[in-house]
């Protein structure tokens, strides 16, 4: 958005629908667009228009998750060939990154020197990188837990992401962080009284955003090192709005946060009963220079 103004990133494509996923700084857009056939990636640039992104033969579909400073993106294709990660150079030419066996793999960020990182698996889901774009490696999960997922990392290779549990309650989701080059899980913790967490993303600085239940119900946070977890609501005051969830960190601190009408104090449900009609808000929460 500049000067206040709204851009139509894909609405000329004779698509049903589009979606965008993720923008770099140069304002350059991943996405996929809905067509006749299958979910189909795209990267729109701007004054450049929107390009569909090559898919690779055996496959007819596939969506971009992200986008680095020099423009090559990452996320996956799908087809007769089942669901791999791939990433895409600057001109748009698709590159398979490498997968476990038949196993389902969805590259869900990347970083400027060619870092990536995903998910690989089935019935069973296991955070993995690529690093430099090259040899897969697993990331492994916390003890007492089955599944994991990296869904973010830094320039300097931390990881951000979260690992999921077997059963109920409790250890059925956290926030997690993994140092550079994949070394050692740390859980982030949950907010006060809950048993879940998600990370959303991590800065350069090692900031972590997400999501956490907690006895007010679910909460956006943010995690440092110093600072352990905290709920956005009690560092930052918007009068009639509940934070929910924390999307988005950049380098600068600037979150980008979810919420609704309410009442910070108020209790709410939990992740698997939360109003799903309520009017949900969207905006952004830049710290104090």
């Amino acid at each position: 958005m500049a000067n206040n103004a709204v851009e139509d990133v894909a609405g000329e494509q004779g698509a049903g629908n589009s979606v965008a996923y993720g923008i770099n700084d140069q304002s350059e857009i991943v996405g996929a667009l809905n067509t006749s056939e299958a979910l189909h990636p795209f990267r729109a640039v701007r004054r450049g228009g929107v390009q569909k992104l090559t898919l690779p033969p055996g496959t007819n579909g596939g969506i971009a998750y992200a986008i680095n400073e020099l423009g090559e993106a990452a996320g996956y294709a799908s087809g007769d060939v089942g669901i791999r990660a791939v990433w895409w150079t600057r001109r748009g030419e698709v590159q398979l990154l490498q997968s476990i066996g038949a196993l389902t793999t969805r590259a869900l960020d990347l970083n400027d020197r060619g870092d990536i990182v995903g998910v690989s698996g089935n019935e069973v889901k296991t955070a993995v990188a690529w690093p430099r774009k090259g040899g897969i490696i697993s990331l492994g999960t916390l003890p007492g837990f089955v599944n994991s997922e990296a869904v973010s990392i830094t320039e300097n290779g931390a990881i951000a992401g979260v690992a999921i549990g077997a059963g109920e309650f409790p250890n059925r989701s956290r926030a997690v962080l993994w140092q550079p080059g994949g070394v050692g899980i740390r859980d982030l913790g949950t907010l006060n009284g809950g048993s879940d967490s998600r990370a959303r993303d991590v800065n350069n600085r090692g900031e972590v955003v997400g999501t956490s239940s907690s006895t007010e119900g679910d909460r956006a946070f943010v995690w440092t090192a110093a600072t352990g977890m905290l709920d956005l609501n009690s560092l930052v005051t918007i009068p009639g709005l509940v934070m929910t969830d924390a999307l988005s960190i950049n380098k600068r601190g600037d979150i980008v946060v979810m919420g609704h009408d309410g009442q910070t104090g108020a209790p709410q449900e939990s992740h698997e009963h939360v109003d799903h009609h309520a009017a949900r808000r969207i905006f952004v929460l830049h710290p104090l220079r």
